[in-house]
């Protein structure tokens, strides 16, 4: 398989990994061929690039950090959840109430979101060497939810890289999963889908969230307070120029940047109703001025060894001028894949390593 950008899909070429709602249904599946209605439709659902077939690339491997049914359930699972904390949430205002019931409901919950963090740890723990290969291709609704599952995925990456234990990567999840529940409780509808940006009185609003959703998870029984304060620092930076509090350096637990960083690589790498994604390689030189500025540097590199700039499957044209696609990676340099040059007769092709090609670069990438 192969991932093209819109413009450069034709019809009767055939999908080859599915296209997702935000809430894990699939829109169109494997094998479908695409017509000239379906090009045009995908941009306006936020799809800027898909995967399709080509005889010449069935070998290469686009692996997700999480299986495609762990992904579905997750994405399911994740909605309900803070649905269900939102419902809980209206329901404490009313003071007819008994806080007994609401604190019982809200154990059930933690419950959910447990058994949700360990099977997300367990699956991710599938995966020998993880990196993150798979560009999502979901549709630019209910943004919030699968935002917070590729959170939750990223997350677990950078925990595992940095060594934490079973247990730890589950307190990580649980709190990634629910680390934007403060917009969900506390921000209008109308602003946090705002399909533009925001005004200077909504950004003053959509600041408070943090401390929101901390001040709600703390109410919740077995809750560990690093994974609460996922929800409450992941806006805050090693600089002191995040929010809500400014904290900097020593100040912010490792919870909170590692959600931080993993929060702002989904936000960046996706497509959103008033901003266009960033690709991997963009992504890549943004973190790496980060370090030490906005994030610690030594999470950051560990974060940067699970990221290749261009992911397998990557459509590239090289400075010869040739199509190429990324087949895979180099772990020692995640910059210099190895790619399968298709000669235009489309029948013939030849596997490089640009580790030992200096000489050829990459032009652009078809997306």
């Amino acid at each position: 398989m192969k991932r093209l950008g819109i413009k450069y899909l034709k019809e009767g070429m055939e999908i080859a990994r599915p296209i997702y709602r935000a809430d894990g249904r699939i829109v169109l599946g494997v094998n479908v061929e695409l017509t000239e209605d379906y090009i045009l439709r995908l941009p306006t659902q936020g799809i800027t690039s898909i995967y399709v077939k080509d005889d010449r690339t069935t070998d290469i491997e686009v692996i997700d950090i999480l299986s495609d049914n762990m992904r579905t359930l997750a994405l399911t699972e994740a909605k309900k959840i803070n649905d269900k904390l939102l419902e809980i949430y209206n329901k404490s205002k009313d003071k007819k109430i008994n806080e007994k019931i609401m604190k019982n409901e809200l154990e059930i919950v933690h419950e959910r979101l447990n058994k949700l963090g360990k099977e997300m740890v367990e699956d991710f723990m599938r995966i020998r060497n993880p990196l993150i290969n798979l560009i999502d291709t979901r549709l630019n609704e209910d943004y919030i939810y699968a935002h917070m599952v590729n959170v939750a995925a990223v997350s677990i990456l950078i925990g595992r890289a940095l060594g934490y234990n079973f247990e730890k990567l589950v307190d990580l999840a649980k709190g990634a999963l629910i680390h934007d529940i403060g917009i969900i409780i506390g921000i209008p509808y109308e602003v946090r889908n705002k399909s533009g940006k925001l005004t200077e009185e909504e950004l003053v609003m959509m600041k408070l969230h943090p401390k929101i959703g901390y001040d709600f998870i703390r109410k919740m029984t077995g809750i560990n307070i690093l994974s609460a304060h996922v929800a409450y620092q992941h806006h805050e930076r090693y600089n002191g120029h995040g929010y809500p509090r400014g904290l900097s350096d020593g100040n912010i637990s490792e919870y909170g940047y590692v959600a931080g960083i993993a929060d702002v690589y989904d936000a960046i790498t996706n497509n959103k109703s008033y901003k266009l994604r960033v690709l991997p390689d963009k992504a890549r030189e943004f973190f790496m001025v980060a370090r030490d500025k906005f994030f610690p540097a030594y999470i950051v590199d560990s974060f940067l060894n699970k990221v290749p700039a261009y992911p397998n499957g990557t459509t590239l044209i090289l400075s010869d001028g040739s199509e190429a696609v990324v087949l895979k990676q180099n772990k020692d340099n995640l910059s210099r894949p190895w790619v399968r040059i298709l000669n235009s007769n489309g029948k013939d092709w030849a596997d490089v390593n640009l580790i030992n090609e200096l000489n050829i670069g990459i032009e652009k990438i078809l997306d």
